[in-house]
Formats: structure tokens, sequence, C-alpha cells
């Protein structure tokens, strides 16, 4: 069955078949009015992105990263050796899928720039976690000059 995108081992299918289906949450087998088998899993859509941004004094986006229409949810994490923090949205498709976004942010120094953050995605479907290094993109804040 993993050729067809499922990962569930079915002990005993015999009669029993047209009437299992999997509880995603639970994962396990129940007794179901439906003559399917649903189980389906989808390898998440995975991307990350450096932020461009000025060197300042307050806390901005520098990083994004997201793991599109998977299934089950993906989950991301980040490391950097540059203080900050993420925060992670989720959104459900129609189709059972979700999306899962995360922002890396901080305040932003010109000692920055070039530094490394590393967005990790996790899901099942995949092998390994997807690992995207991020060089961050801090630019000097320009000084107004009178002429």
């Amino acid at each position: 069955m993993e050729n067809m995108g499922y990962k569930h081992h079915i002990p005993v299918v015999g009669p029993l078949l047209k009437h299992l289906t999997c509880d995603e949450e639970k994962k396990n087998w129940t007794e179901t009015q439906s003559s399917f088998i649903i189980c389906k899993q989808s390898k998440p859509k995975n991307s990350a992105r450096a932020v461009t941004v000025q060197a300042g004094s307050k806390s901005v986006v520098v990083a994004q990263c997201e793991g599109a229409d998977g299934k089950p949810a993906a989950t991301i994490k980040w490391l950097a050796s540059v203080g900050g923090n993420h925060s992670t949205t989720t959104t459900n498709g129609p189709d059972g899928t979700v999306t899962v976004r995360s922002e890396y942010r901080l305040v932003p120094t010109v000692a920055d720039n070039g530094r490394e953050v590393t967005c990790l995605v996790d899901q099942r479907t995949q092998d390994r976690p997807w690992t995207e290094v991020l060089k961050l993109s801090v630019e000097c804040k320009q000084k107004k000059t009178n002429l």
C-alpha cells in the first residue's frame, strides 16, 4: 500500500476492508459505514527565504519558511546563532491538507548581515527533515542628509 500513498499496515483485510477507515488523529483503524480506506498522506511543498531588512531598533521578520499542502501538518523548527524568535501559523485546505508558515524575527544589526539561520521542516511522509540554510540580509540604515 506504500506506493499508493498509504503507510498503514492492515493485518486483516478480507471482508472488513469496506468497513475500515483511518483515524489520522488517533492513528488507528476504526469501523465506519465507509466503503473505502481513507488515510491518504501528502508530502508538503517546502520553501524558505531570507527577507532583506534594514538595521534598526525594532523586531522584524528576517526569514520565512513554509511547508505547504501537507497531510498531516508539518512542523517547522529554526536553528540560529543569532538572537530572535519565531511564530508559526497553520491554514487548513479544503482537501484536508495543511499549510504551515513560520517567520523568524529579530532586531537586526549590521553585524547580523550574512549570518545564518536554518529552517527545518519535518513531516512523516519525508525520509528526513527538509532543511534550508538562509543567509540574513541586513542593510545599513540610510542616514538623511541635507544638501
